[in-house]
C-alpha cells in the first residue's frame, strides 16, 4: 500500500464502499462534508460518517510506510554483532529479537512520527 497513491486508494474505496458493486449497496456517502440539516450530536455523527473513508485511506498509506521502515530497520539490526553475542550467551531467538533488536530498530520508525 505504500507505493499506491492515496488518491487512487481513496477512489477505489469510494467505488467499492460508496457506490457499491452489483447487488452490494453503498454504505458511505460519495462526497461532501455533511448531509444537510442536522443539529447537535446527529451532526457530529454525520460528519464522522463522512470522514470514515478519507481517514481509512490516509491511515492505510501511512501505516504501510511505517511498517516498511520498521521491517527494513529490523532486517538491518538482525546482522549486528551484539545480537550474535546475545545468541552465543544462550538467549532464545525471540528474546534476542524482542529485547535487543526491536528497541534499536524502532529508532528510525519513531523519527517518522
Amino acid at each position: 500500500l505504500y507505493s499506491v497513491p492515496s488518491f487512487w486508494l481513496g477512489l477505489l474505496l469510494i467505488i467499492t464502499l460508496s457506490v457499491g458493486i452489483g447487488p452490494i449497496p453503498g454504505m458511505f456517502p460519495t462526497g461532501g462534508m455533511e448531509s444537510g440539516d442536522t443539529e447537535g450530536f446527529d451532526r457530529v455523527l454525520d460528519i464522522a460518517h463522512h470522514l470514515v473513508l478519507p481517514v481509512v485511506t490516509l491511515v492505510a498509506v501511512e501505516y504501510a510506510r511505517t511498517l516498511l521502515v520498521m521491517r527494513s530497520s529490523l532486517l538491518d539490526e538482525m546482522g549486528s554483532d551484539y545480537l550474535t553475542t546475545a545468541r552465543a550467551k544462550g538467549l532464545r531467538d525471540d528474546l534476542v529479537r524482542r529485547r535487543h533488536a526491536v528497541p534499536n530498530a524502532m529508532l528510525p520508525t519513531v523519527t517518522l512520527l
